[in-house]
């Protein structure tokens, strides 16, 4: 069948549990009958995509398909974020928690992925951006933040999401939380003696699937959620209650909508951007409205 609309897809064999990457070369081979030309690169490290992700921005490819978690996710949009031409953007969930895939409603059967790109059901979406890096999903620093990058890749192999909850509570029982992040939002408000911070596209983290009660926005907004010190067991009740939406009365977390911020540590720390740790010295947040394209069922 003839086709003109080339396409390369990013496999990361390493990614999520390995009972999932069975499914791979059907998926590949539907996606070349769907009329895709495919090219197709199996990549052992993060270093191995830019290349290949940065030459099909550069020679005008329909489509990129990113087969992996989102780690995979965040280093293919670092390098497609910087381009003048975006390529469309088709997520494979094969990682762990793929949060970016359940922001964009993705189905988490590769099965059922195959119908949405036949559609071809595209929508543009904000990401953010803090200095020179990019994120489409969420940004967090601070304490308990570093989870997701430190969680041993075996254990996440074997036991998936219940690997990340063994780490969260490692982390929540026996590290100190932090108390050197400040945020200076627009009309120079000032947060400050932060534990944490999430920047969040969507209103979800993990295991919490309504983190704040409202719609996800598409008007050029971002999230922001603040935590200030505070007692552990007080938290860890928050949390609860989150976990299974029950009211709480209590103000642990403050939460705003935010186009942009500034943001200052006592301390370089380290960035969680999308589930990867990026090192960050511009703390320049602010929002790129509608500029990635990507298959979605929503």
């Amino acid at each position: 069948m003839k086709t003109n609309k080339k396409a390369i897809v990013i496999y990361n064999p390493g990614a999520g549990k390995r009972r999932k990457h069975r499914h791979v070369p059907a998926m590949i081979g539907n996606l070349a009958n769907l009329g895709f030309d495919i090219t197709t690169y199996h990549i052992k490290n993060f270093a191995q995509l830019e290349e290949p992700v940065t030459m099909a921005c550069r020679h005008n490819v329909h489509s990129i398909f990113i087969f992996g978690g989102d780690g995979t996710v965040n280093r293919c949009i670092q390098c497609i974020s910087k381009e003048s031409y975006r390529p469309k953007i088709g997520i494979i969930p094969l990682g762990t928690s793929n949060e970016f895939a359940k922001y964009l409603g993705m189905p988490t059967k590769l099965v059922d992925v195959l119908p949405i790109i036949h559609r071809q059901n595209i929508k543009s979406i904000d990401i953010g951006k803090i200095g020179n890096h990019y994120f489409a999903n969420i940004a967090a620093a601070g304490w308990l933040t570093d989870i997701t990058y430190k969680t041993s890749p075996i254990l996440k192999s074997w036991l998936g999401e219940l690997a990340y909850c063994l780490s969260f509570f490692k982390s929540f029982l026996f590290t100190k939380q932090t108390n050197v992040i400040t945020i200076t939002l627009p009309q120079k408000k000032i947060l400050c003696e932060l534990s944490l911070f999430l920047i969040m596209n969507g209103n979800s983290v993990g295991p919490f699937d309504r983190l704040i009660d409202c719609m996800n926005r598409d008007d050029g907004h971002f999230h922001l959620i603040t935590l200030q010190k505070t007692n552990k067991f007080s938290l860890f009740f928050t949390l609860l209650l989150k976990m299974l939406h029950l009211p709480d009365r209590r103000t642990i977390f403050e939460y705003q909508a935010i186009r942009s911020i500034d943001i200052s540590f006592t301390d370089l720390l380290p960035f969680n951007l999308d589930g990867e740790q990026a090192h960050i010295n511009s703390l320049n947040f602010e929002v790129l409205q509608g500029h990635l394209n990507v298959y979605t069922l929503k």
